[in-house]
């Protein structure tokens, strides 16, 4: 479990601190800075999986998404987490990445236990995945005889440690249309995973109906219980399509193949409807079912305004299915963003960080449970209702507190 989320030099995120729990909530105005944490930590997730090249989609050159095709410094992650042990392990890990290609490389790479502090040494020859990502996919690890006999044993433990708590990402930034879009198989695709916009949804459930289908009946019904109007889900054979990485990972070519529409079965008046025919509000309900029901449950879900096309009144159950899963699988965690009142209410004050761009354009957050105005108010008003009307006075509390620094493990 994250308890605490470095980041430098990522975005508009010059120097920030996330201190997180189980399940999180972020909120703030529009380009406040949500989305660039929630890519920031997607990020140090999928170094753990992929080499650095492919941890960003779109063209470096034209918009790069690294502070470091401004400015000298490197793209800073720091994460100190609990593992299943209850030992406080953190892991650093600097990138620089190239200007004028998607190219990246590994400037540093550290990790501390109470066992002591131990530099990852790279090899020059393999800068472009770190250390823990070869360790995890049984690469080559000739790296290790670069470090002295004592930290060795020391690595390999902290590393499969690491692997446990950031080897399996869910990024939910979806997109309707996308979720609707009939997905058929792909190599490079993980089954089990929806693509962050959405597209693979069906691809999932064909393979849950496959391979689990216990699974897939239990999301059937989840959704059956949340909408009475739905009794049902079936497929039809059509054409549906392949996303295939093109330009070395900078955009999606959707390549045509046969395969199966997911279609609703609706109760009255009784009739199928494809996935494309049916409100956006469905698809993104039965998106999140999916996830939380997968058989291998991503280690870090990322949720971007759940209300978007959802009735206020069904987020109250979108923020209970997040937090029974967090209870079913205590070492997923689930980090969300939002602008919705009716959300935040939802939340206890440890569990909400808000976010805002200073003069200078570098994200700050603050806890709403460091706030005096929240800890005053909330005993009268929920957070929905405090957060709106005492945004500008919580960060103005901030400016007036020392400062505190955390101590290292």
């Amino acid at each position: 479990m994250i308890e605490t989320f470095r980041v430098q030099n990522f975005k508009a995120l010059r120097d920030v601190t996330l201190n997180l729990t189980p399940i999180h909530l972020l909120i703030g105005p529009n380009d406040s800075g949500k989305t660039s944490l929630l890519q920031a930590l997607a990020t140090l997730a999928r170094s753990a999986e992929r080499p650095l090249d492919r941890l960003f989609r779109g063209a470096w050159e034209k918009s790069c998404p690294l502070y470091a095709s401004r400015t000298s410094f490197p793209v800073e992650f720091n994460v100190r987490f609990i593992d299943v042990q209850k030992s406080l392990i953190q892991y650093d890990l600097r990138i620089r990445p190239s200007l004028d290609s998607r190219d990246a490389r590994v400037a540093s790479e550290e990790v501390q236990t109470s066992g002591g502090t131990c530099p990852l040494k790279n090899e020059p020859l393999q800068p472009k995945a770190s250390q823990l990502q070869r360790f995890l996919h049984g690469g080559v690890n000739s790296d290790f005889d670069l470090l002295p006999d004592y930290a060795k044993s020391l690595a390999a433990d902290s590393l499969q440690r690491l692997g446990q708590v950031l080897n399996g990402v869910q990024i939910c930034q979806w997109n309707a249309s996308n979720l609707a879009i009939p997905a058929t198989a792909s190599k490079d695709a993980d089954p089990y995973l929806i693509d962050d916009d959405g597209f693979g949804l069906n691809r999932c459930l064909l393979d849950l109906l496959a391979s689990s289908r216990d699974v897939f009946l239990a999301i059937e019904h989840d959704l059956c219980q949340l909408v009475p109007q739905v009794v049902g889900l079936d497929f039809r054979s059509t054409r549906a399509y392949e996303a295939r990485d093109v330009d070395g990972g900078a955009t999606r070519a959707l390549i045509e193949r046969s395969g199966k529409a997911l279609r609703f079965k609706f109760r009255d008046p009784p009739l199928e409807l494809d996935a494309a025919e049916v409100s956006a509000g469905l698809l993104l309900l039965l998106g999140f079912l999916t996830v939380v029901r997968l058989p291998t449950r991503p280690r870090l879900i990322l949720v971007e305004e759940p209300e978007n096309g959802i009735h206020p009144g069904r987020l109250s159950q979108i923020i209970d299915l997040f937090r029974a899963v967090q209870v079913r699988s205590p070492q997923t965690q689930i980090v969300i963003t939002s602008h919705s009142p009716y959300i935040v209410s939802l939340f206890q004050p440890e569990e909400v960080t808000l976010c805002r761009k200073n003069a200078e354009g570098h994200v700050e957050v603050r806890r709403l449970s460091e706030s005096k105005l929240v800890q005053q108010q909330s005993d009268i008003f929920s957070l929905g209702e405090i957060w709106p009307a005492e945004e500008e006075a919580i960060f103005a509390e901030s400016s007036e507190q020392p400062t505190v620094t955390e101590t290292q493990p």
